[in-house]
């Protein structure tokens, strides 16, 4: 069995023993054996209706030689789907007891935390720590010897499972976890701050005086600004000299995830050759947008020839009936380097077969209804056709979540739509680019006061603008990769050297791209910042600063989220139209947003954090982007594909074409020729395809 990404018109495809196959795969919790009847009937159903792939999990000891977990993981599948193609997940990080047991070898592995504080969540609940247990327990993935030790057991995983006549020819690749939860980020960094572990303490004094030389401060920073995230903060931006030593361990964070991601993949290629996929979650850059969670590195990740798909799931803020479903990374970055974005489906679904008595409270509500849950199935269709993205829908608890007719047919109806249209399907191409800067990241001060406005919250802002757009690095865009966007908004210029602004003034001139720029410059060179945008901006430093603002006869800030506040704090002084002032504390009165049109392309400013849906449309509109849609519902198009999902308010929602066209409905197949889109239920999902793509699908279906 040979399983590989090739890229094809411009987009990864995913190929089977040579044939092309729909990335769309089932997840089943197969940690327990208790699931296997239930794990066992939902993949029988799968596999009936002609879906053979599968996501699983099973355990792999650090041992590296017991593995019968894994094997009955793979059985179980078997037994229901025996054509089944699987992707193995093997955790690696142990916690709880496993980490103590490696522990009484290795006592400088165990990682060590000195803030303790608990995070709320949107449903009342409370998490202490993201670890299980009172006593938190975990070994860092700063231990050389952890890492020889996991890379050792899951080499000896794939050269038994390779070797044997069972279960080698339903191996479609290893996906490997390490970090929290597997997904290659810090424990507890978000709810106990950084690890203080020796083996931490001496891997990063190690990559201190590689960086800055033998006499470089090398050990870990003791008064980390936001490293206890509940603290408000003096400032939000770190742009002072002494400030290096706090920039370089949220540098460094993110460059030892991506080494043991780099390092693992190699290792696992070196083995496989080109027979298997090799798959690893990263790239969170909107979800965990503290770059000490060790995700900030994604272009390096990216660069790797050994790695073949990076996944994540939806993320957990605004993803039910009425939300956008939104993406937890650049994800139109990913698939311009070739590699297949899987979005790990884990909306929860009401479905529910059988609950254990011991599976406790979910910290994330579920949908209300089935006819609720495949409307959102069919918004996650669209959103993935659009990009060229896979999927997996996910059974996580095992409940049996979606052991029910009306959703195995929706699913199958979702399968069959992907077969037909996949030949059609080409990359993106965006009127408007959003565009994240990791460097400009590291510079971040405080994760709760700046990064979840700036990159978490404002994401979602994109998705109920009613523009066409596409999600992407800020080195991308420099580098040419992103073509034919009327509107670049640039989150976290805070890092702009006189280089990189000439790379961008070249690149907004070459498309006569509008840039918008949120919030301030940070660090940036003076210089080539009034380049870039034409305007002169000044700064207020010395203490935290209301950012709300006022003008334009529009809500600039999102109400859900309360105020912004920020230090530094950046206002225009000239070279700009005003848009907006600033109404409150030390800024009341200056010019918060403002618009300055040059020869080549207009620059667009908003001193803001966070921007409401609102305000992010009028700046597009400025910029020259269409827009589709204005009443914050969530909408997404491109390449021939429109996809709207309604919000919970009442009323007829509206989607306004840039001319008249002949566009299928589906899944009813009704034809239209028009330049308007309406829907008038809420939490509804419409799916157009235009109608020549539709035709063309039909007819390699009727040929195939």
């Amino acid at each position: 069995m040979k399983a590989q990404i090739r890229r094809e018109n411009g987009l990864p495809r995913l190929y089977v023993d040579g044939k092309s196959t729909e990335p769309l795969l089932l997840w089943l919790n197969t940690s327990s054996r208790a699931l296997d009847d239930m794990n066992r009937d939902q993949a029988a159903e799968f596999g009936k209706r002609g879906m053979h792939l599968y996501s699983c999990v099973a355990r792999l000891p650090l041992s590296g030689d017991d593995f019968s977990e894994c094997d009955a993981a793979m059985r179980c599948i078997l037994s229901g789907d025996p054509d089944a193609k699987i992707l193995l997940r093997v955790p690696m990080s142990p916690v709880g007891d496993e980490a103590r047991e490696w522990g009484k070898d290795h006592p400088e592995d165990l990682m060590v935390w000195r803030v303790v504080h608990k995070t709320p969540y949107n449903n009342g609940m409370v998490n202490e720590t993201s670890i299980v247990g009172t006593t938190p327990c975990a070994v860092t993935v700063a231990s050389d010897a952890w890492f020889e030790a996991a890379k050792r057991a899951v080499l000896n995983l794939y050269r038994h499972i390779d070797s044997s006549e069972e279960l080698s020819d339903h191996l479609l690749g290893l996906h490997v976890g390490g970090g929290e939860t597997g997904e290659w980020f810090h424990y507890g960094l978000r709810e106990r701050g950084i690890d203080y572990s020796a083996a931490n303490a001496r891997k990063f004094a190690r990559w201190m005086r590689a960086q800055y030389g033998q006499e470089a401060e090398a050990s870990l920073p003791e008064d980390l600004p936001g490293n206890d995230r509940m603290e408000p903060p003096e400032r939000t931006l770190l742009v002072r000299d002494t400030d290096e030593k706090y920039i370089a361990y949220a540098r460094y964070s993110s460059w030892l995830m991506s080494e043991r991601i780099l390092d693992f993949a190699h290792a696992l290629r070196t083995e496989m050759g080109d027979s298997r996929l090799v798959v690893f979650f990263y790239g969170y850059l909107f979800e965990l947008y503290d770059p000490r969670t060790g995700h900030f590195m994604l272009t390096k990740v990216l660069d790797s020839p050994d790695i073949d798909a990076l996944t994540s799931p939806i993320s957990y803020t605004d993803r039910n009936e009425g939300g956008v479903g939104a993406l937890m990374s650049p994800a139109d970055t990913v698939t311009a380097h070739g590699k297949l974005w899987i979005v790990e489906n884990d909306v929860r679904s009401p479905n529910i077969i059988r609950k254990p008595l011991d599976a406790g409270s979910d910290w994330v509500d579920k949908v209300t209804s089935i006819e609720l849950y495949n409307q959102i199935l069919t918004r996650e269709a669209g959103q993935m056709l659009i990009h060229g993205l896979g999927c997996w829908y996910m059974d996580l608890c095992g409940f049996g979540w979606h052991q029910h007719p009306m959703i195995w047919d929706h699913i199958s109806g979702i399968h069959e739509l992907f077969k037909a249209l996949r030949p059609a399907l080409r990359p993106i191409r965006p009127e408007v680019a959003v565009l994240v800067d990791e460097e400009g990241m590291f510079r971040q001060g405080h994760a709760d006061w700046l990064g979840v406005n700036l990159l978490y919250r404002t994401r979602l802002s994109f998705y109920r603008a009613g523009v066409e757009f596409g999600l992407y690095t800020a080195k991308d865009f420099e580098d040419g990769r992103v073509e034919g966007a009327k509107a670049a908004f640039c989150l976290a210029p805070f890092e702009m050297t006189r280089e990189r602004a000439d790379r961008l003034r070249a690149a907004a001139a070459r498309g006569h791209t509008s840039l918008v720029f949120l919030h301030g410059f940070g660090a940036s060179d003076g210089e080539a910042v009034r380049a870039l945008t034409g305007m002169e901006f000044a700064v207020e430093e010395s203490e935290m600063c209301d950012l709300s603002m006022a003008g334009s006869a529009i809500c600039w800030q999102d109400e859900r989220w309360g105020g912004q506040e920020a230090c530094p704090a950046a206002w225009v002084l000239s070279g700009g139209e005003e848009l907006a002032r600033y109404t409150s504390g030390p800024l009341a009165g200056k010019t918060a947003a403002a618009i300055h049109r040059g020869e080549e392309y207009t620059a667009l400013f908003a001193g803001a954090t966070e921007l409401s849906p609102e305000a992010v449309r009028l700046l597009w509109r400025l910029g020259g982007a269409h827009i589709y849609c204005e009443t914050d519902d969530t909408f997404l198009c491109g390449g021939g594909i429109y996809m709207l999902h309604t919000s919970r308010k009442k009323g007829e929602k509206t989607v306004r074409l840039k001319e008249k066209q002949r566009l299928t409905a589906w899944p009813s197949g009704e034809e239209i020729y028009t330049d308007t889109l309406t829907i008038s239920e809420s939490g509804a999902t419409g799916l157009w395809i235009a109608k020549e793509m539709w035709d063309r699908a039909r007819e390699r279906s009727a040929d195939t």
